[in-house]
């Protein structure tokens, strides 16, 4: 990403097979991470989608591992997250937010075409792409802040369905209990169709207005979880 590197270099049939198979090889990992640290959860709701592949997944940005949340909530699919161009660049856990295919938000006319080209590619391949539309982390937030139009626009474009992920902070026994922090649990909601009727700008405003009132409702604890 500096030197003349491509934000979103295209991906070679190999690149896709050595970023899944690492994707696929980190995730048990971060997930026993994530249930010794938060007691970390997946709940699904009543009429919760079964398959989270060829979607646009959306949660709410509440802390610095919410992606791994909303990626070990998602499987078996692969969730290619949208992020910021200066995740890629730091030299700590750059190499490997790139590694792990995630696109990254550019700032002229020409990355954001190669940005949606990915996004389409990953759609294409049965993947899913991954959002926090609040865009700015708000750490252990309880309440959803207003959400950017973006990926919801994408899904319109696209013809796929959104998959909202309520992160819902919870009082269970946790490492992160040590530092008086609670732990977290995902809650996975239906399949959000974007329809065929209205304009897309339409169509994408009911498709964030119906994410909204899933995570919002989770968020302030509606439903009880169907599983254990």
């Amino acid at each position: 990403m500096s030197g003349g590197r491509p934000l979103n270099p295209a991906e070679t049939p190999g690149r896709r097979r050595r970023r899944r198979a690492l994707y696929r090889a980190v995730l048990p990992l971060l997930s026993v991470h994530l249930r010794l640290w938060y007691g970390f959860r997946v709940r699904r709701a009543p009429g919760a989608a079964a398959d989270l592949s060829d979607c646009v997944v959306v949660a709410n940005h509440v802390c610095v591992l919410d992606a791994p949340m909303v990626a070990v909530a998602a499987r078996p699919a692969v969730v290619r997250f949208l992020s910021l161009a200066q995740n890629g660049r730091n030299r700590l856990y750059g190499p490997v937010v790139r590694a792990l295919g995630t696109v990254f938000v550019g700032s002229s006319l020409a990355e954001t075409r190669e940005m949606l080209r990915r996004e389409d590619e990953a759609l294409a391949s049965g993947e899913a792409v991954g959002v926090f539309p609040e865009g700015r982390l708000s750490p252990y937030a309880r309440t959803l802040g207003p959400m950017a139009a973006g990926a919801f626009r994408i899904a319109v474009m696209e013809g796929v369905p959104v998959v909202p992920v309520a992160l819902v902070q919870r009082d269970v026994p946790c490492l992160n209990r040590l530092r008086g922090r609670p732990g977290w649990e995902a809650w996975v909601g239906p399949a959000l169709e974007p329809g065929e009727t209205g304009g897309r700008g339409e169509r994408a405003r009911s498709l964030e207005g119906r994410s909204r009132a899933f995570i919002e409702a989770r968020l302030a604890g509606g439903d009880r979880p169907t599983g254990p």
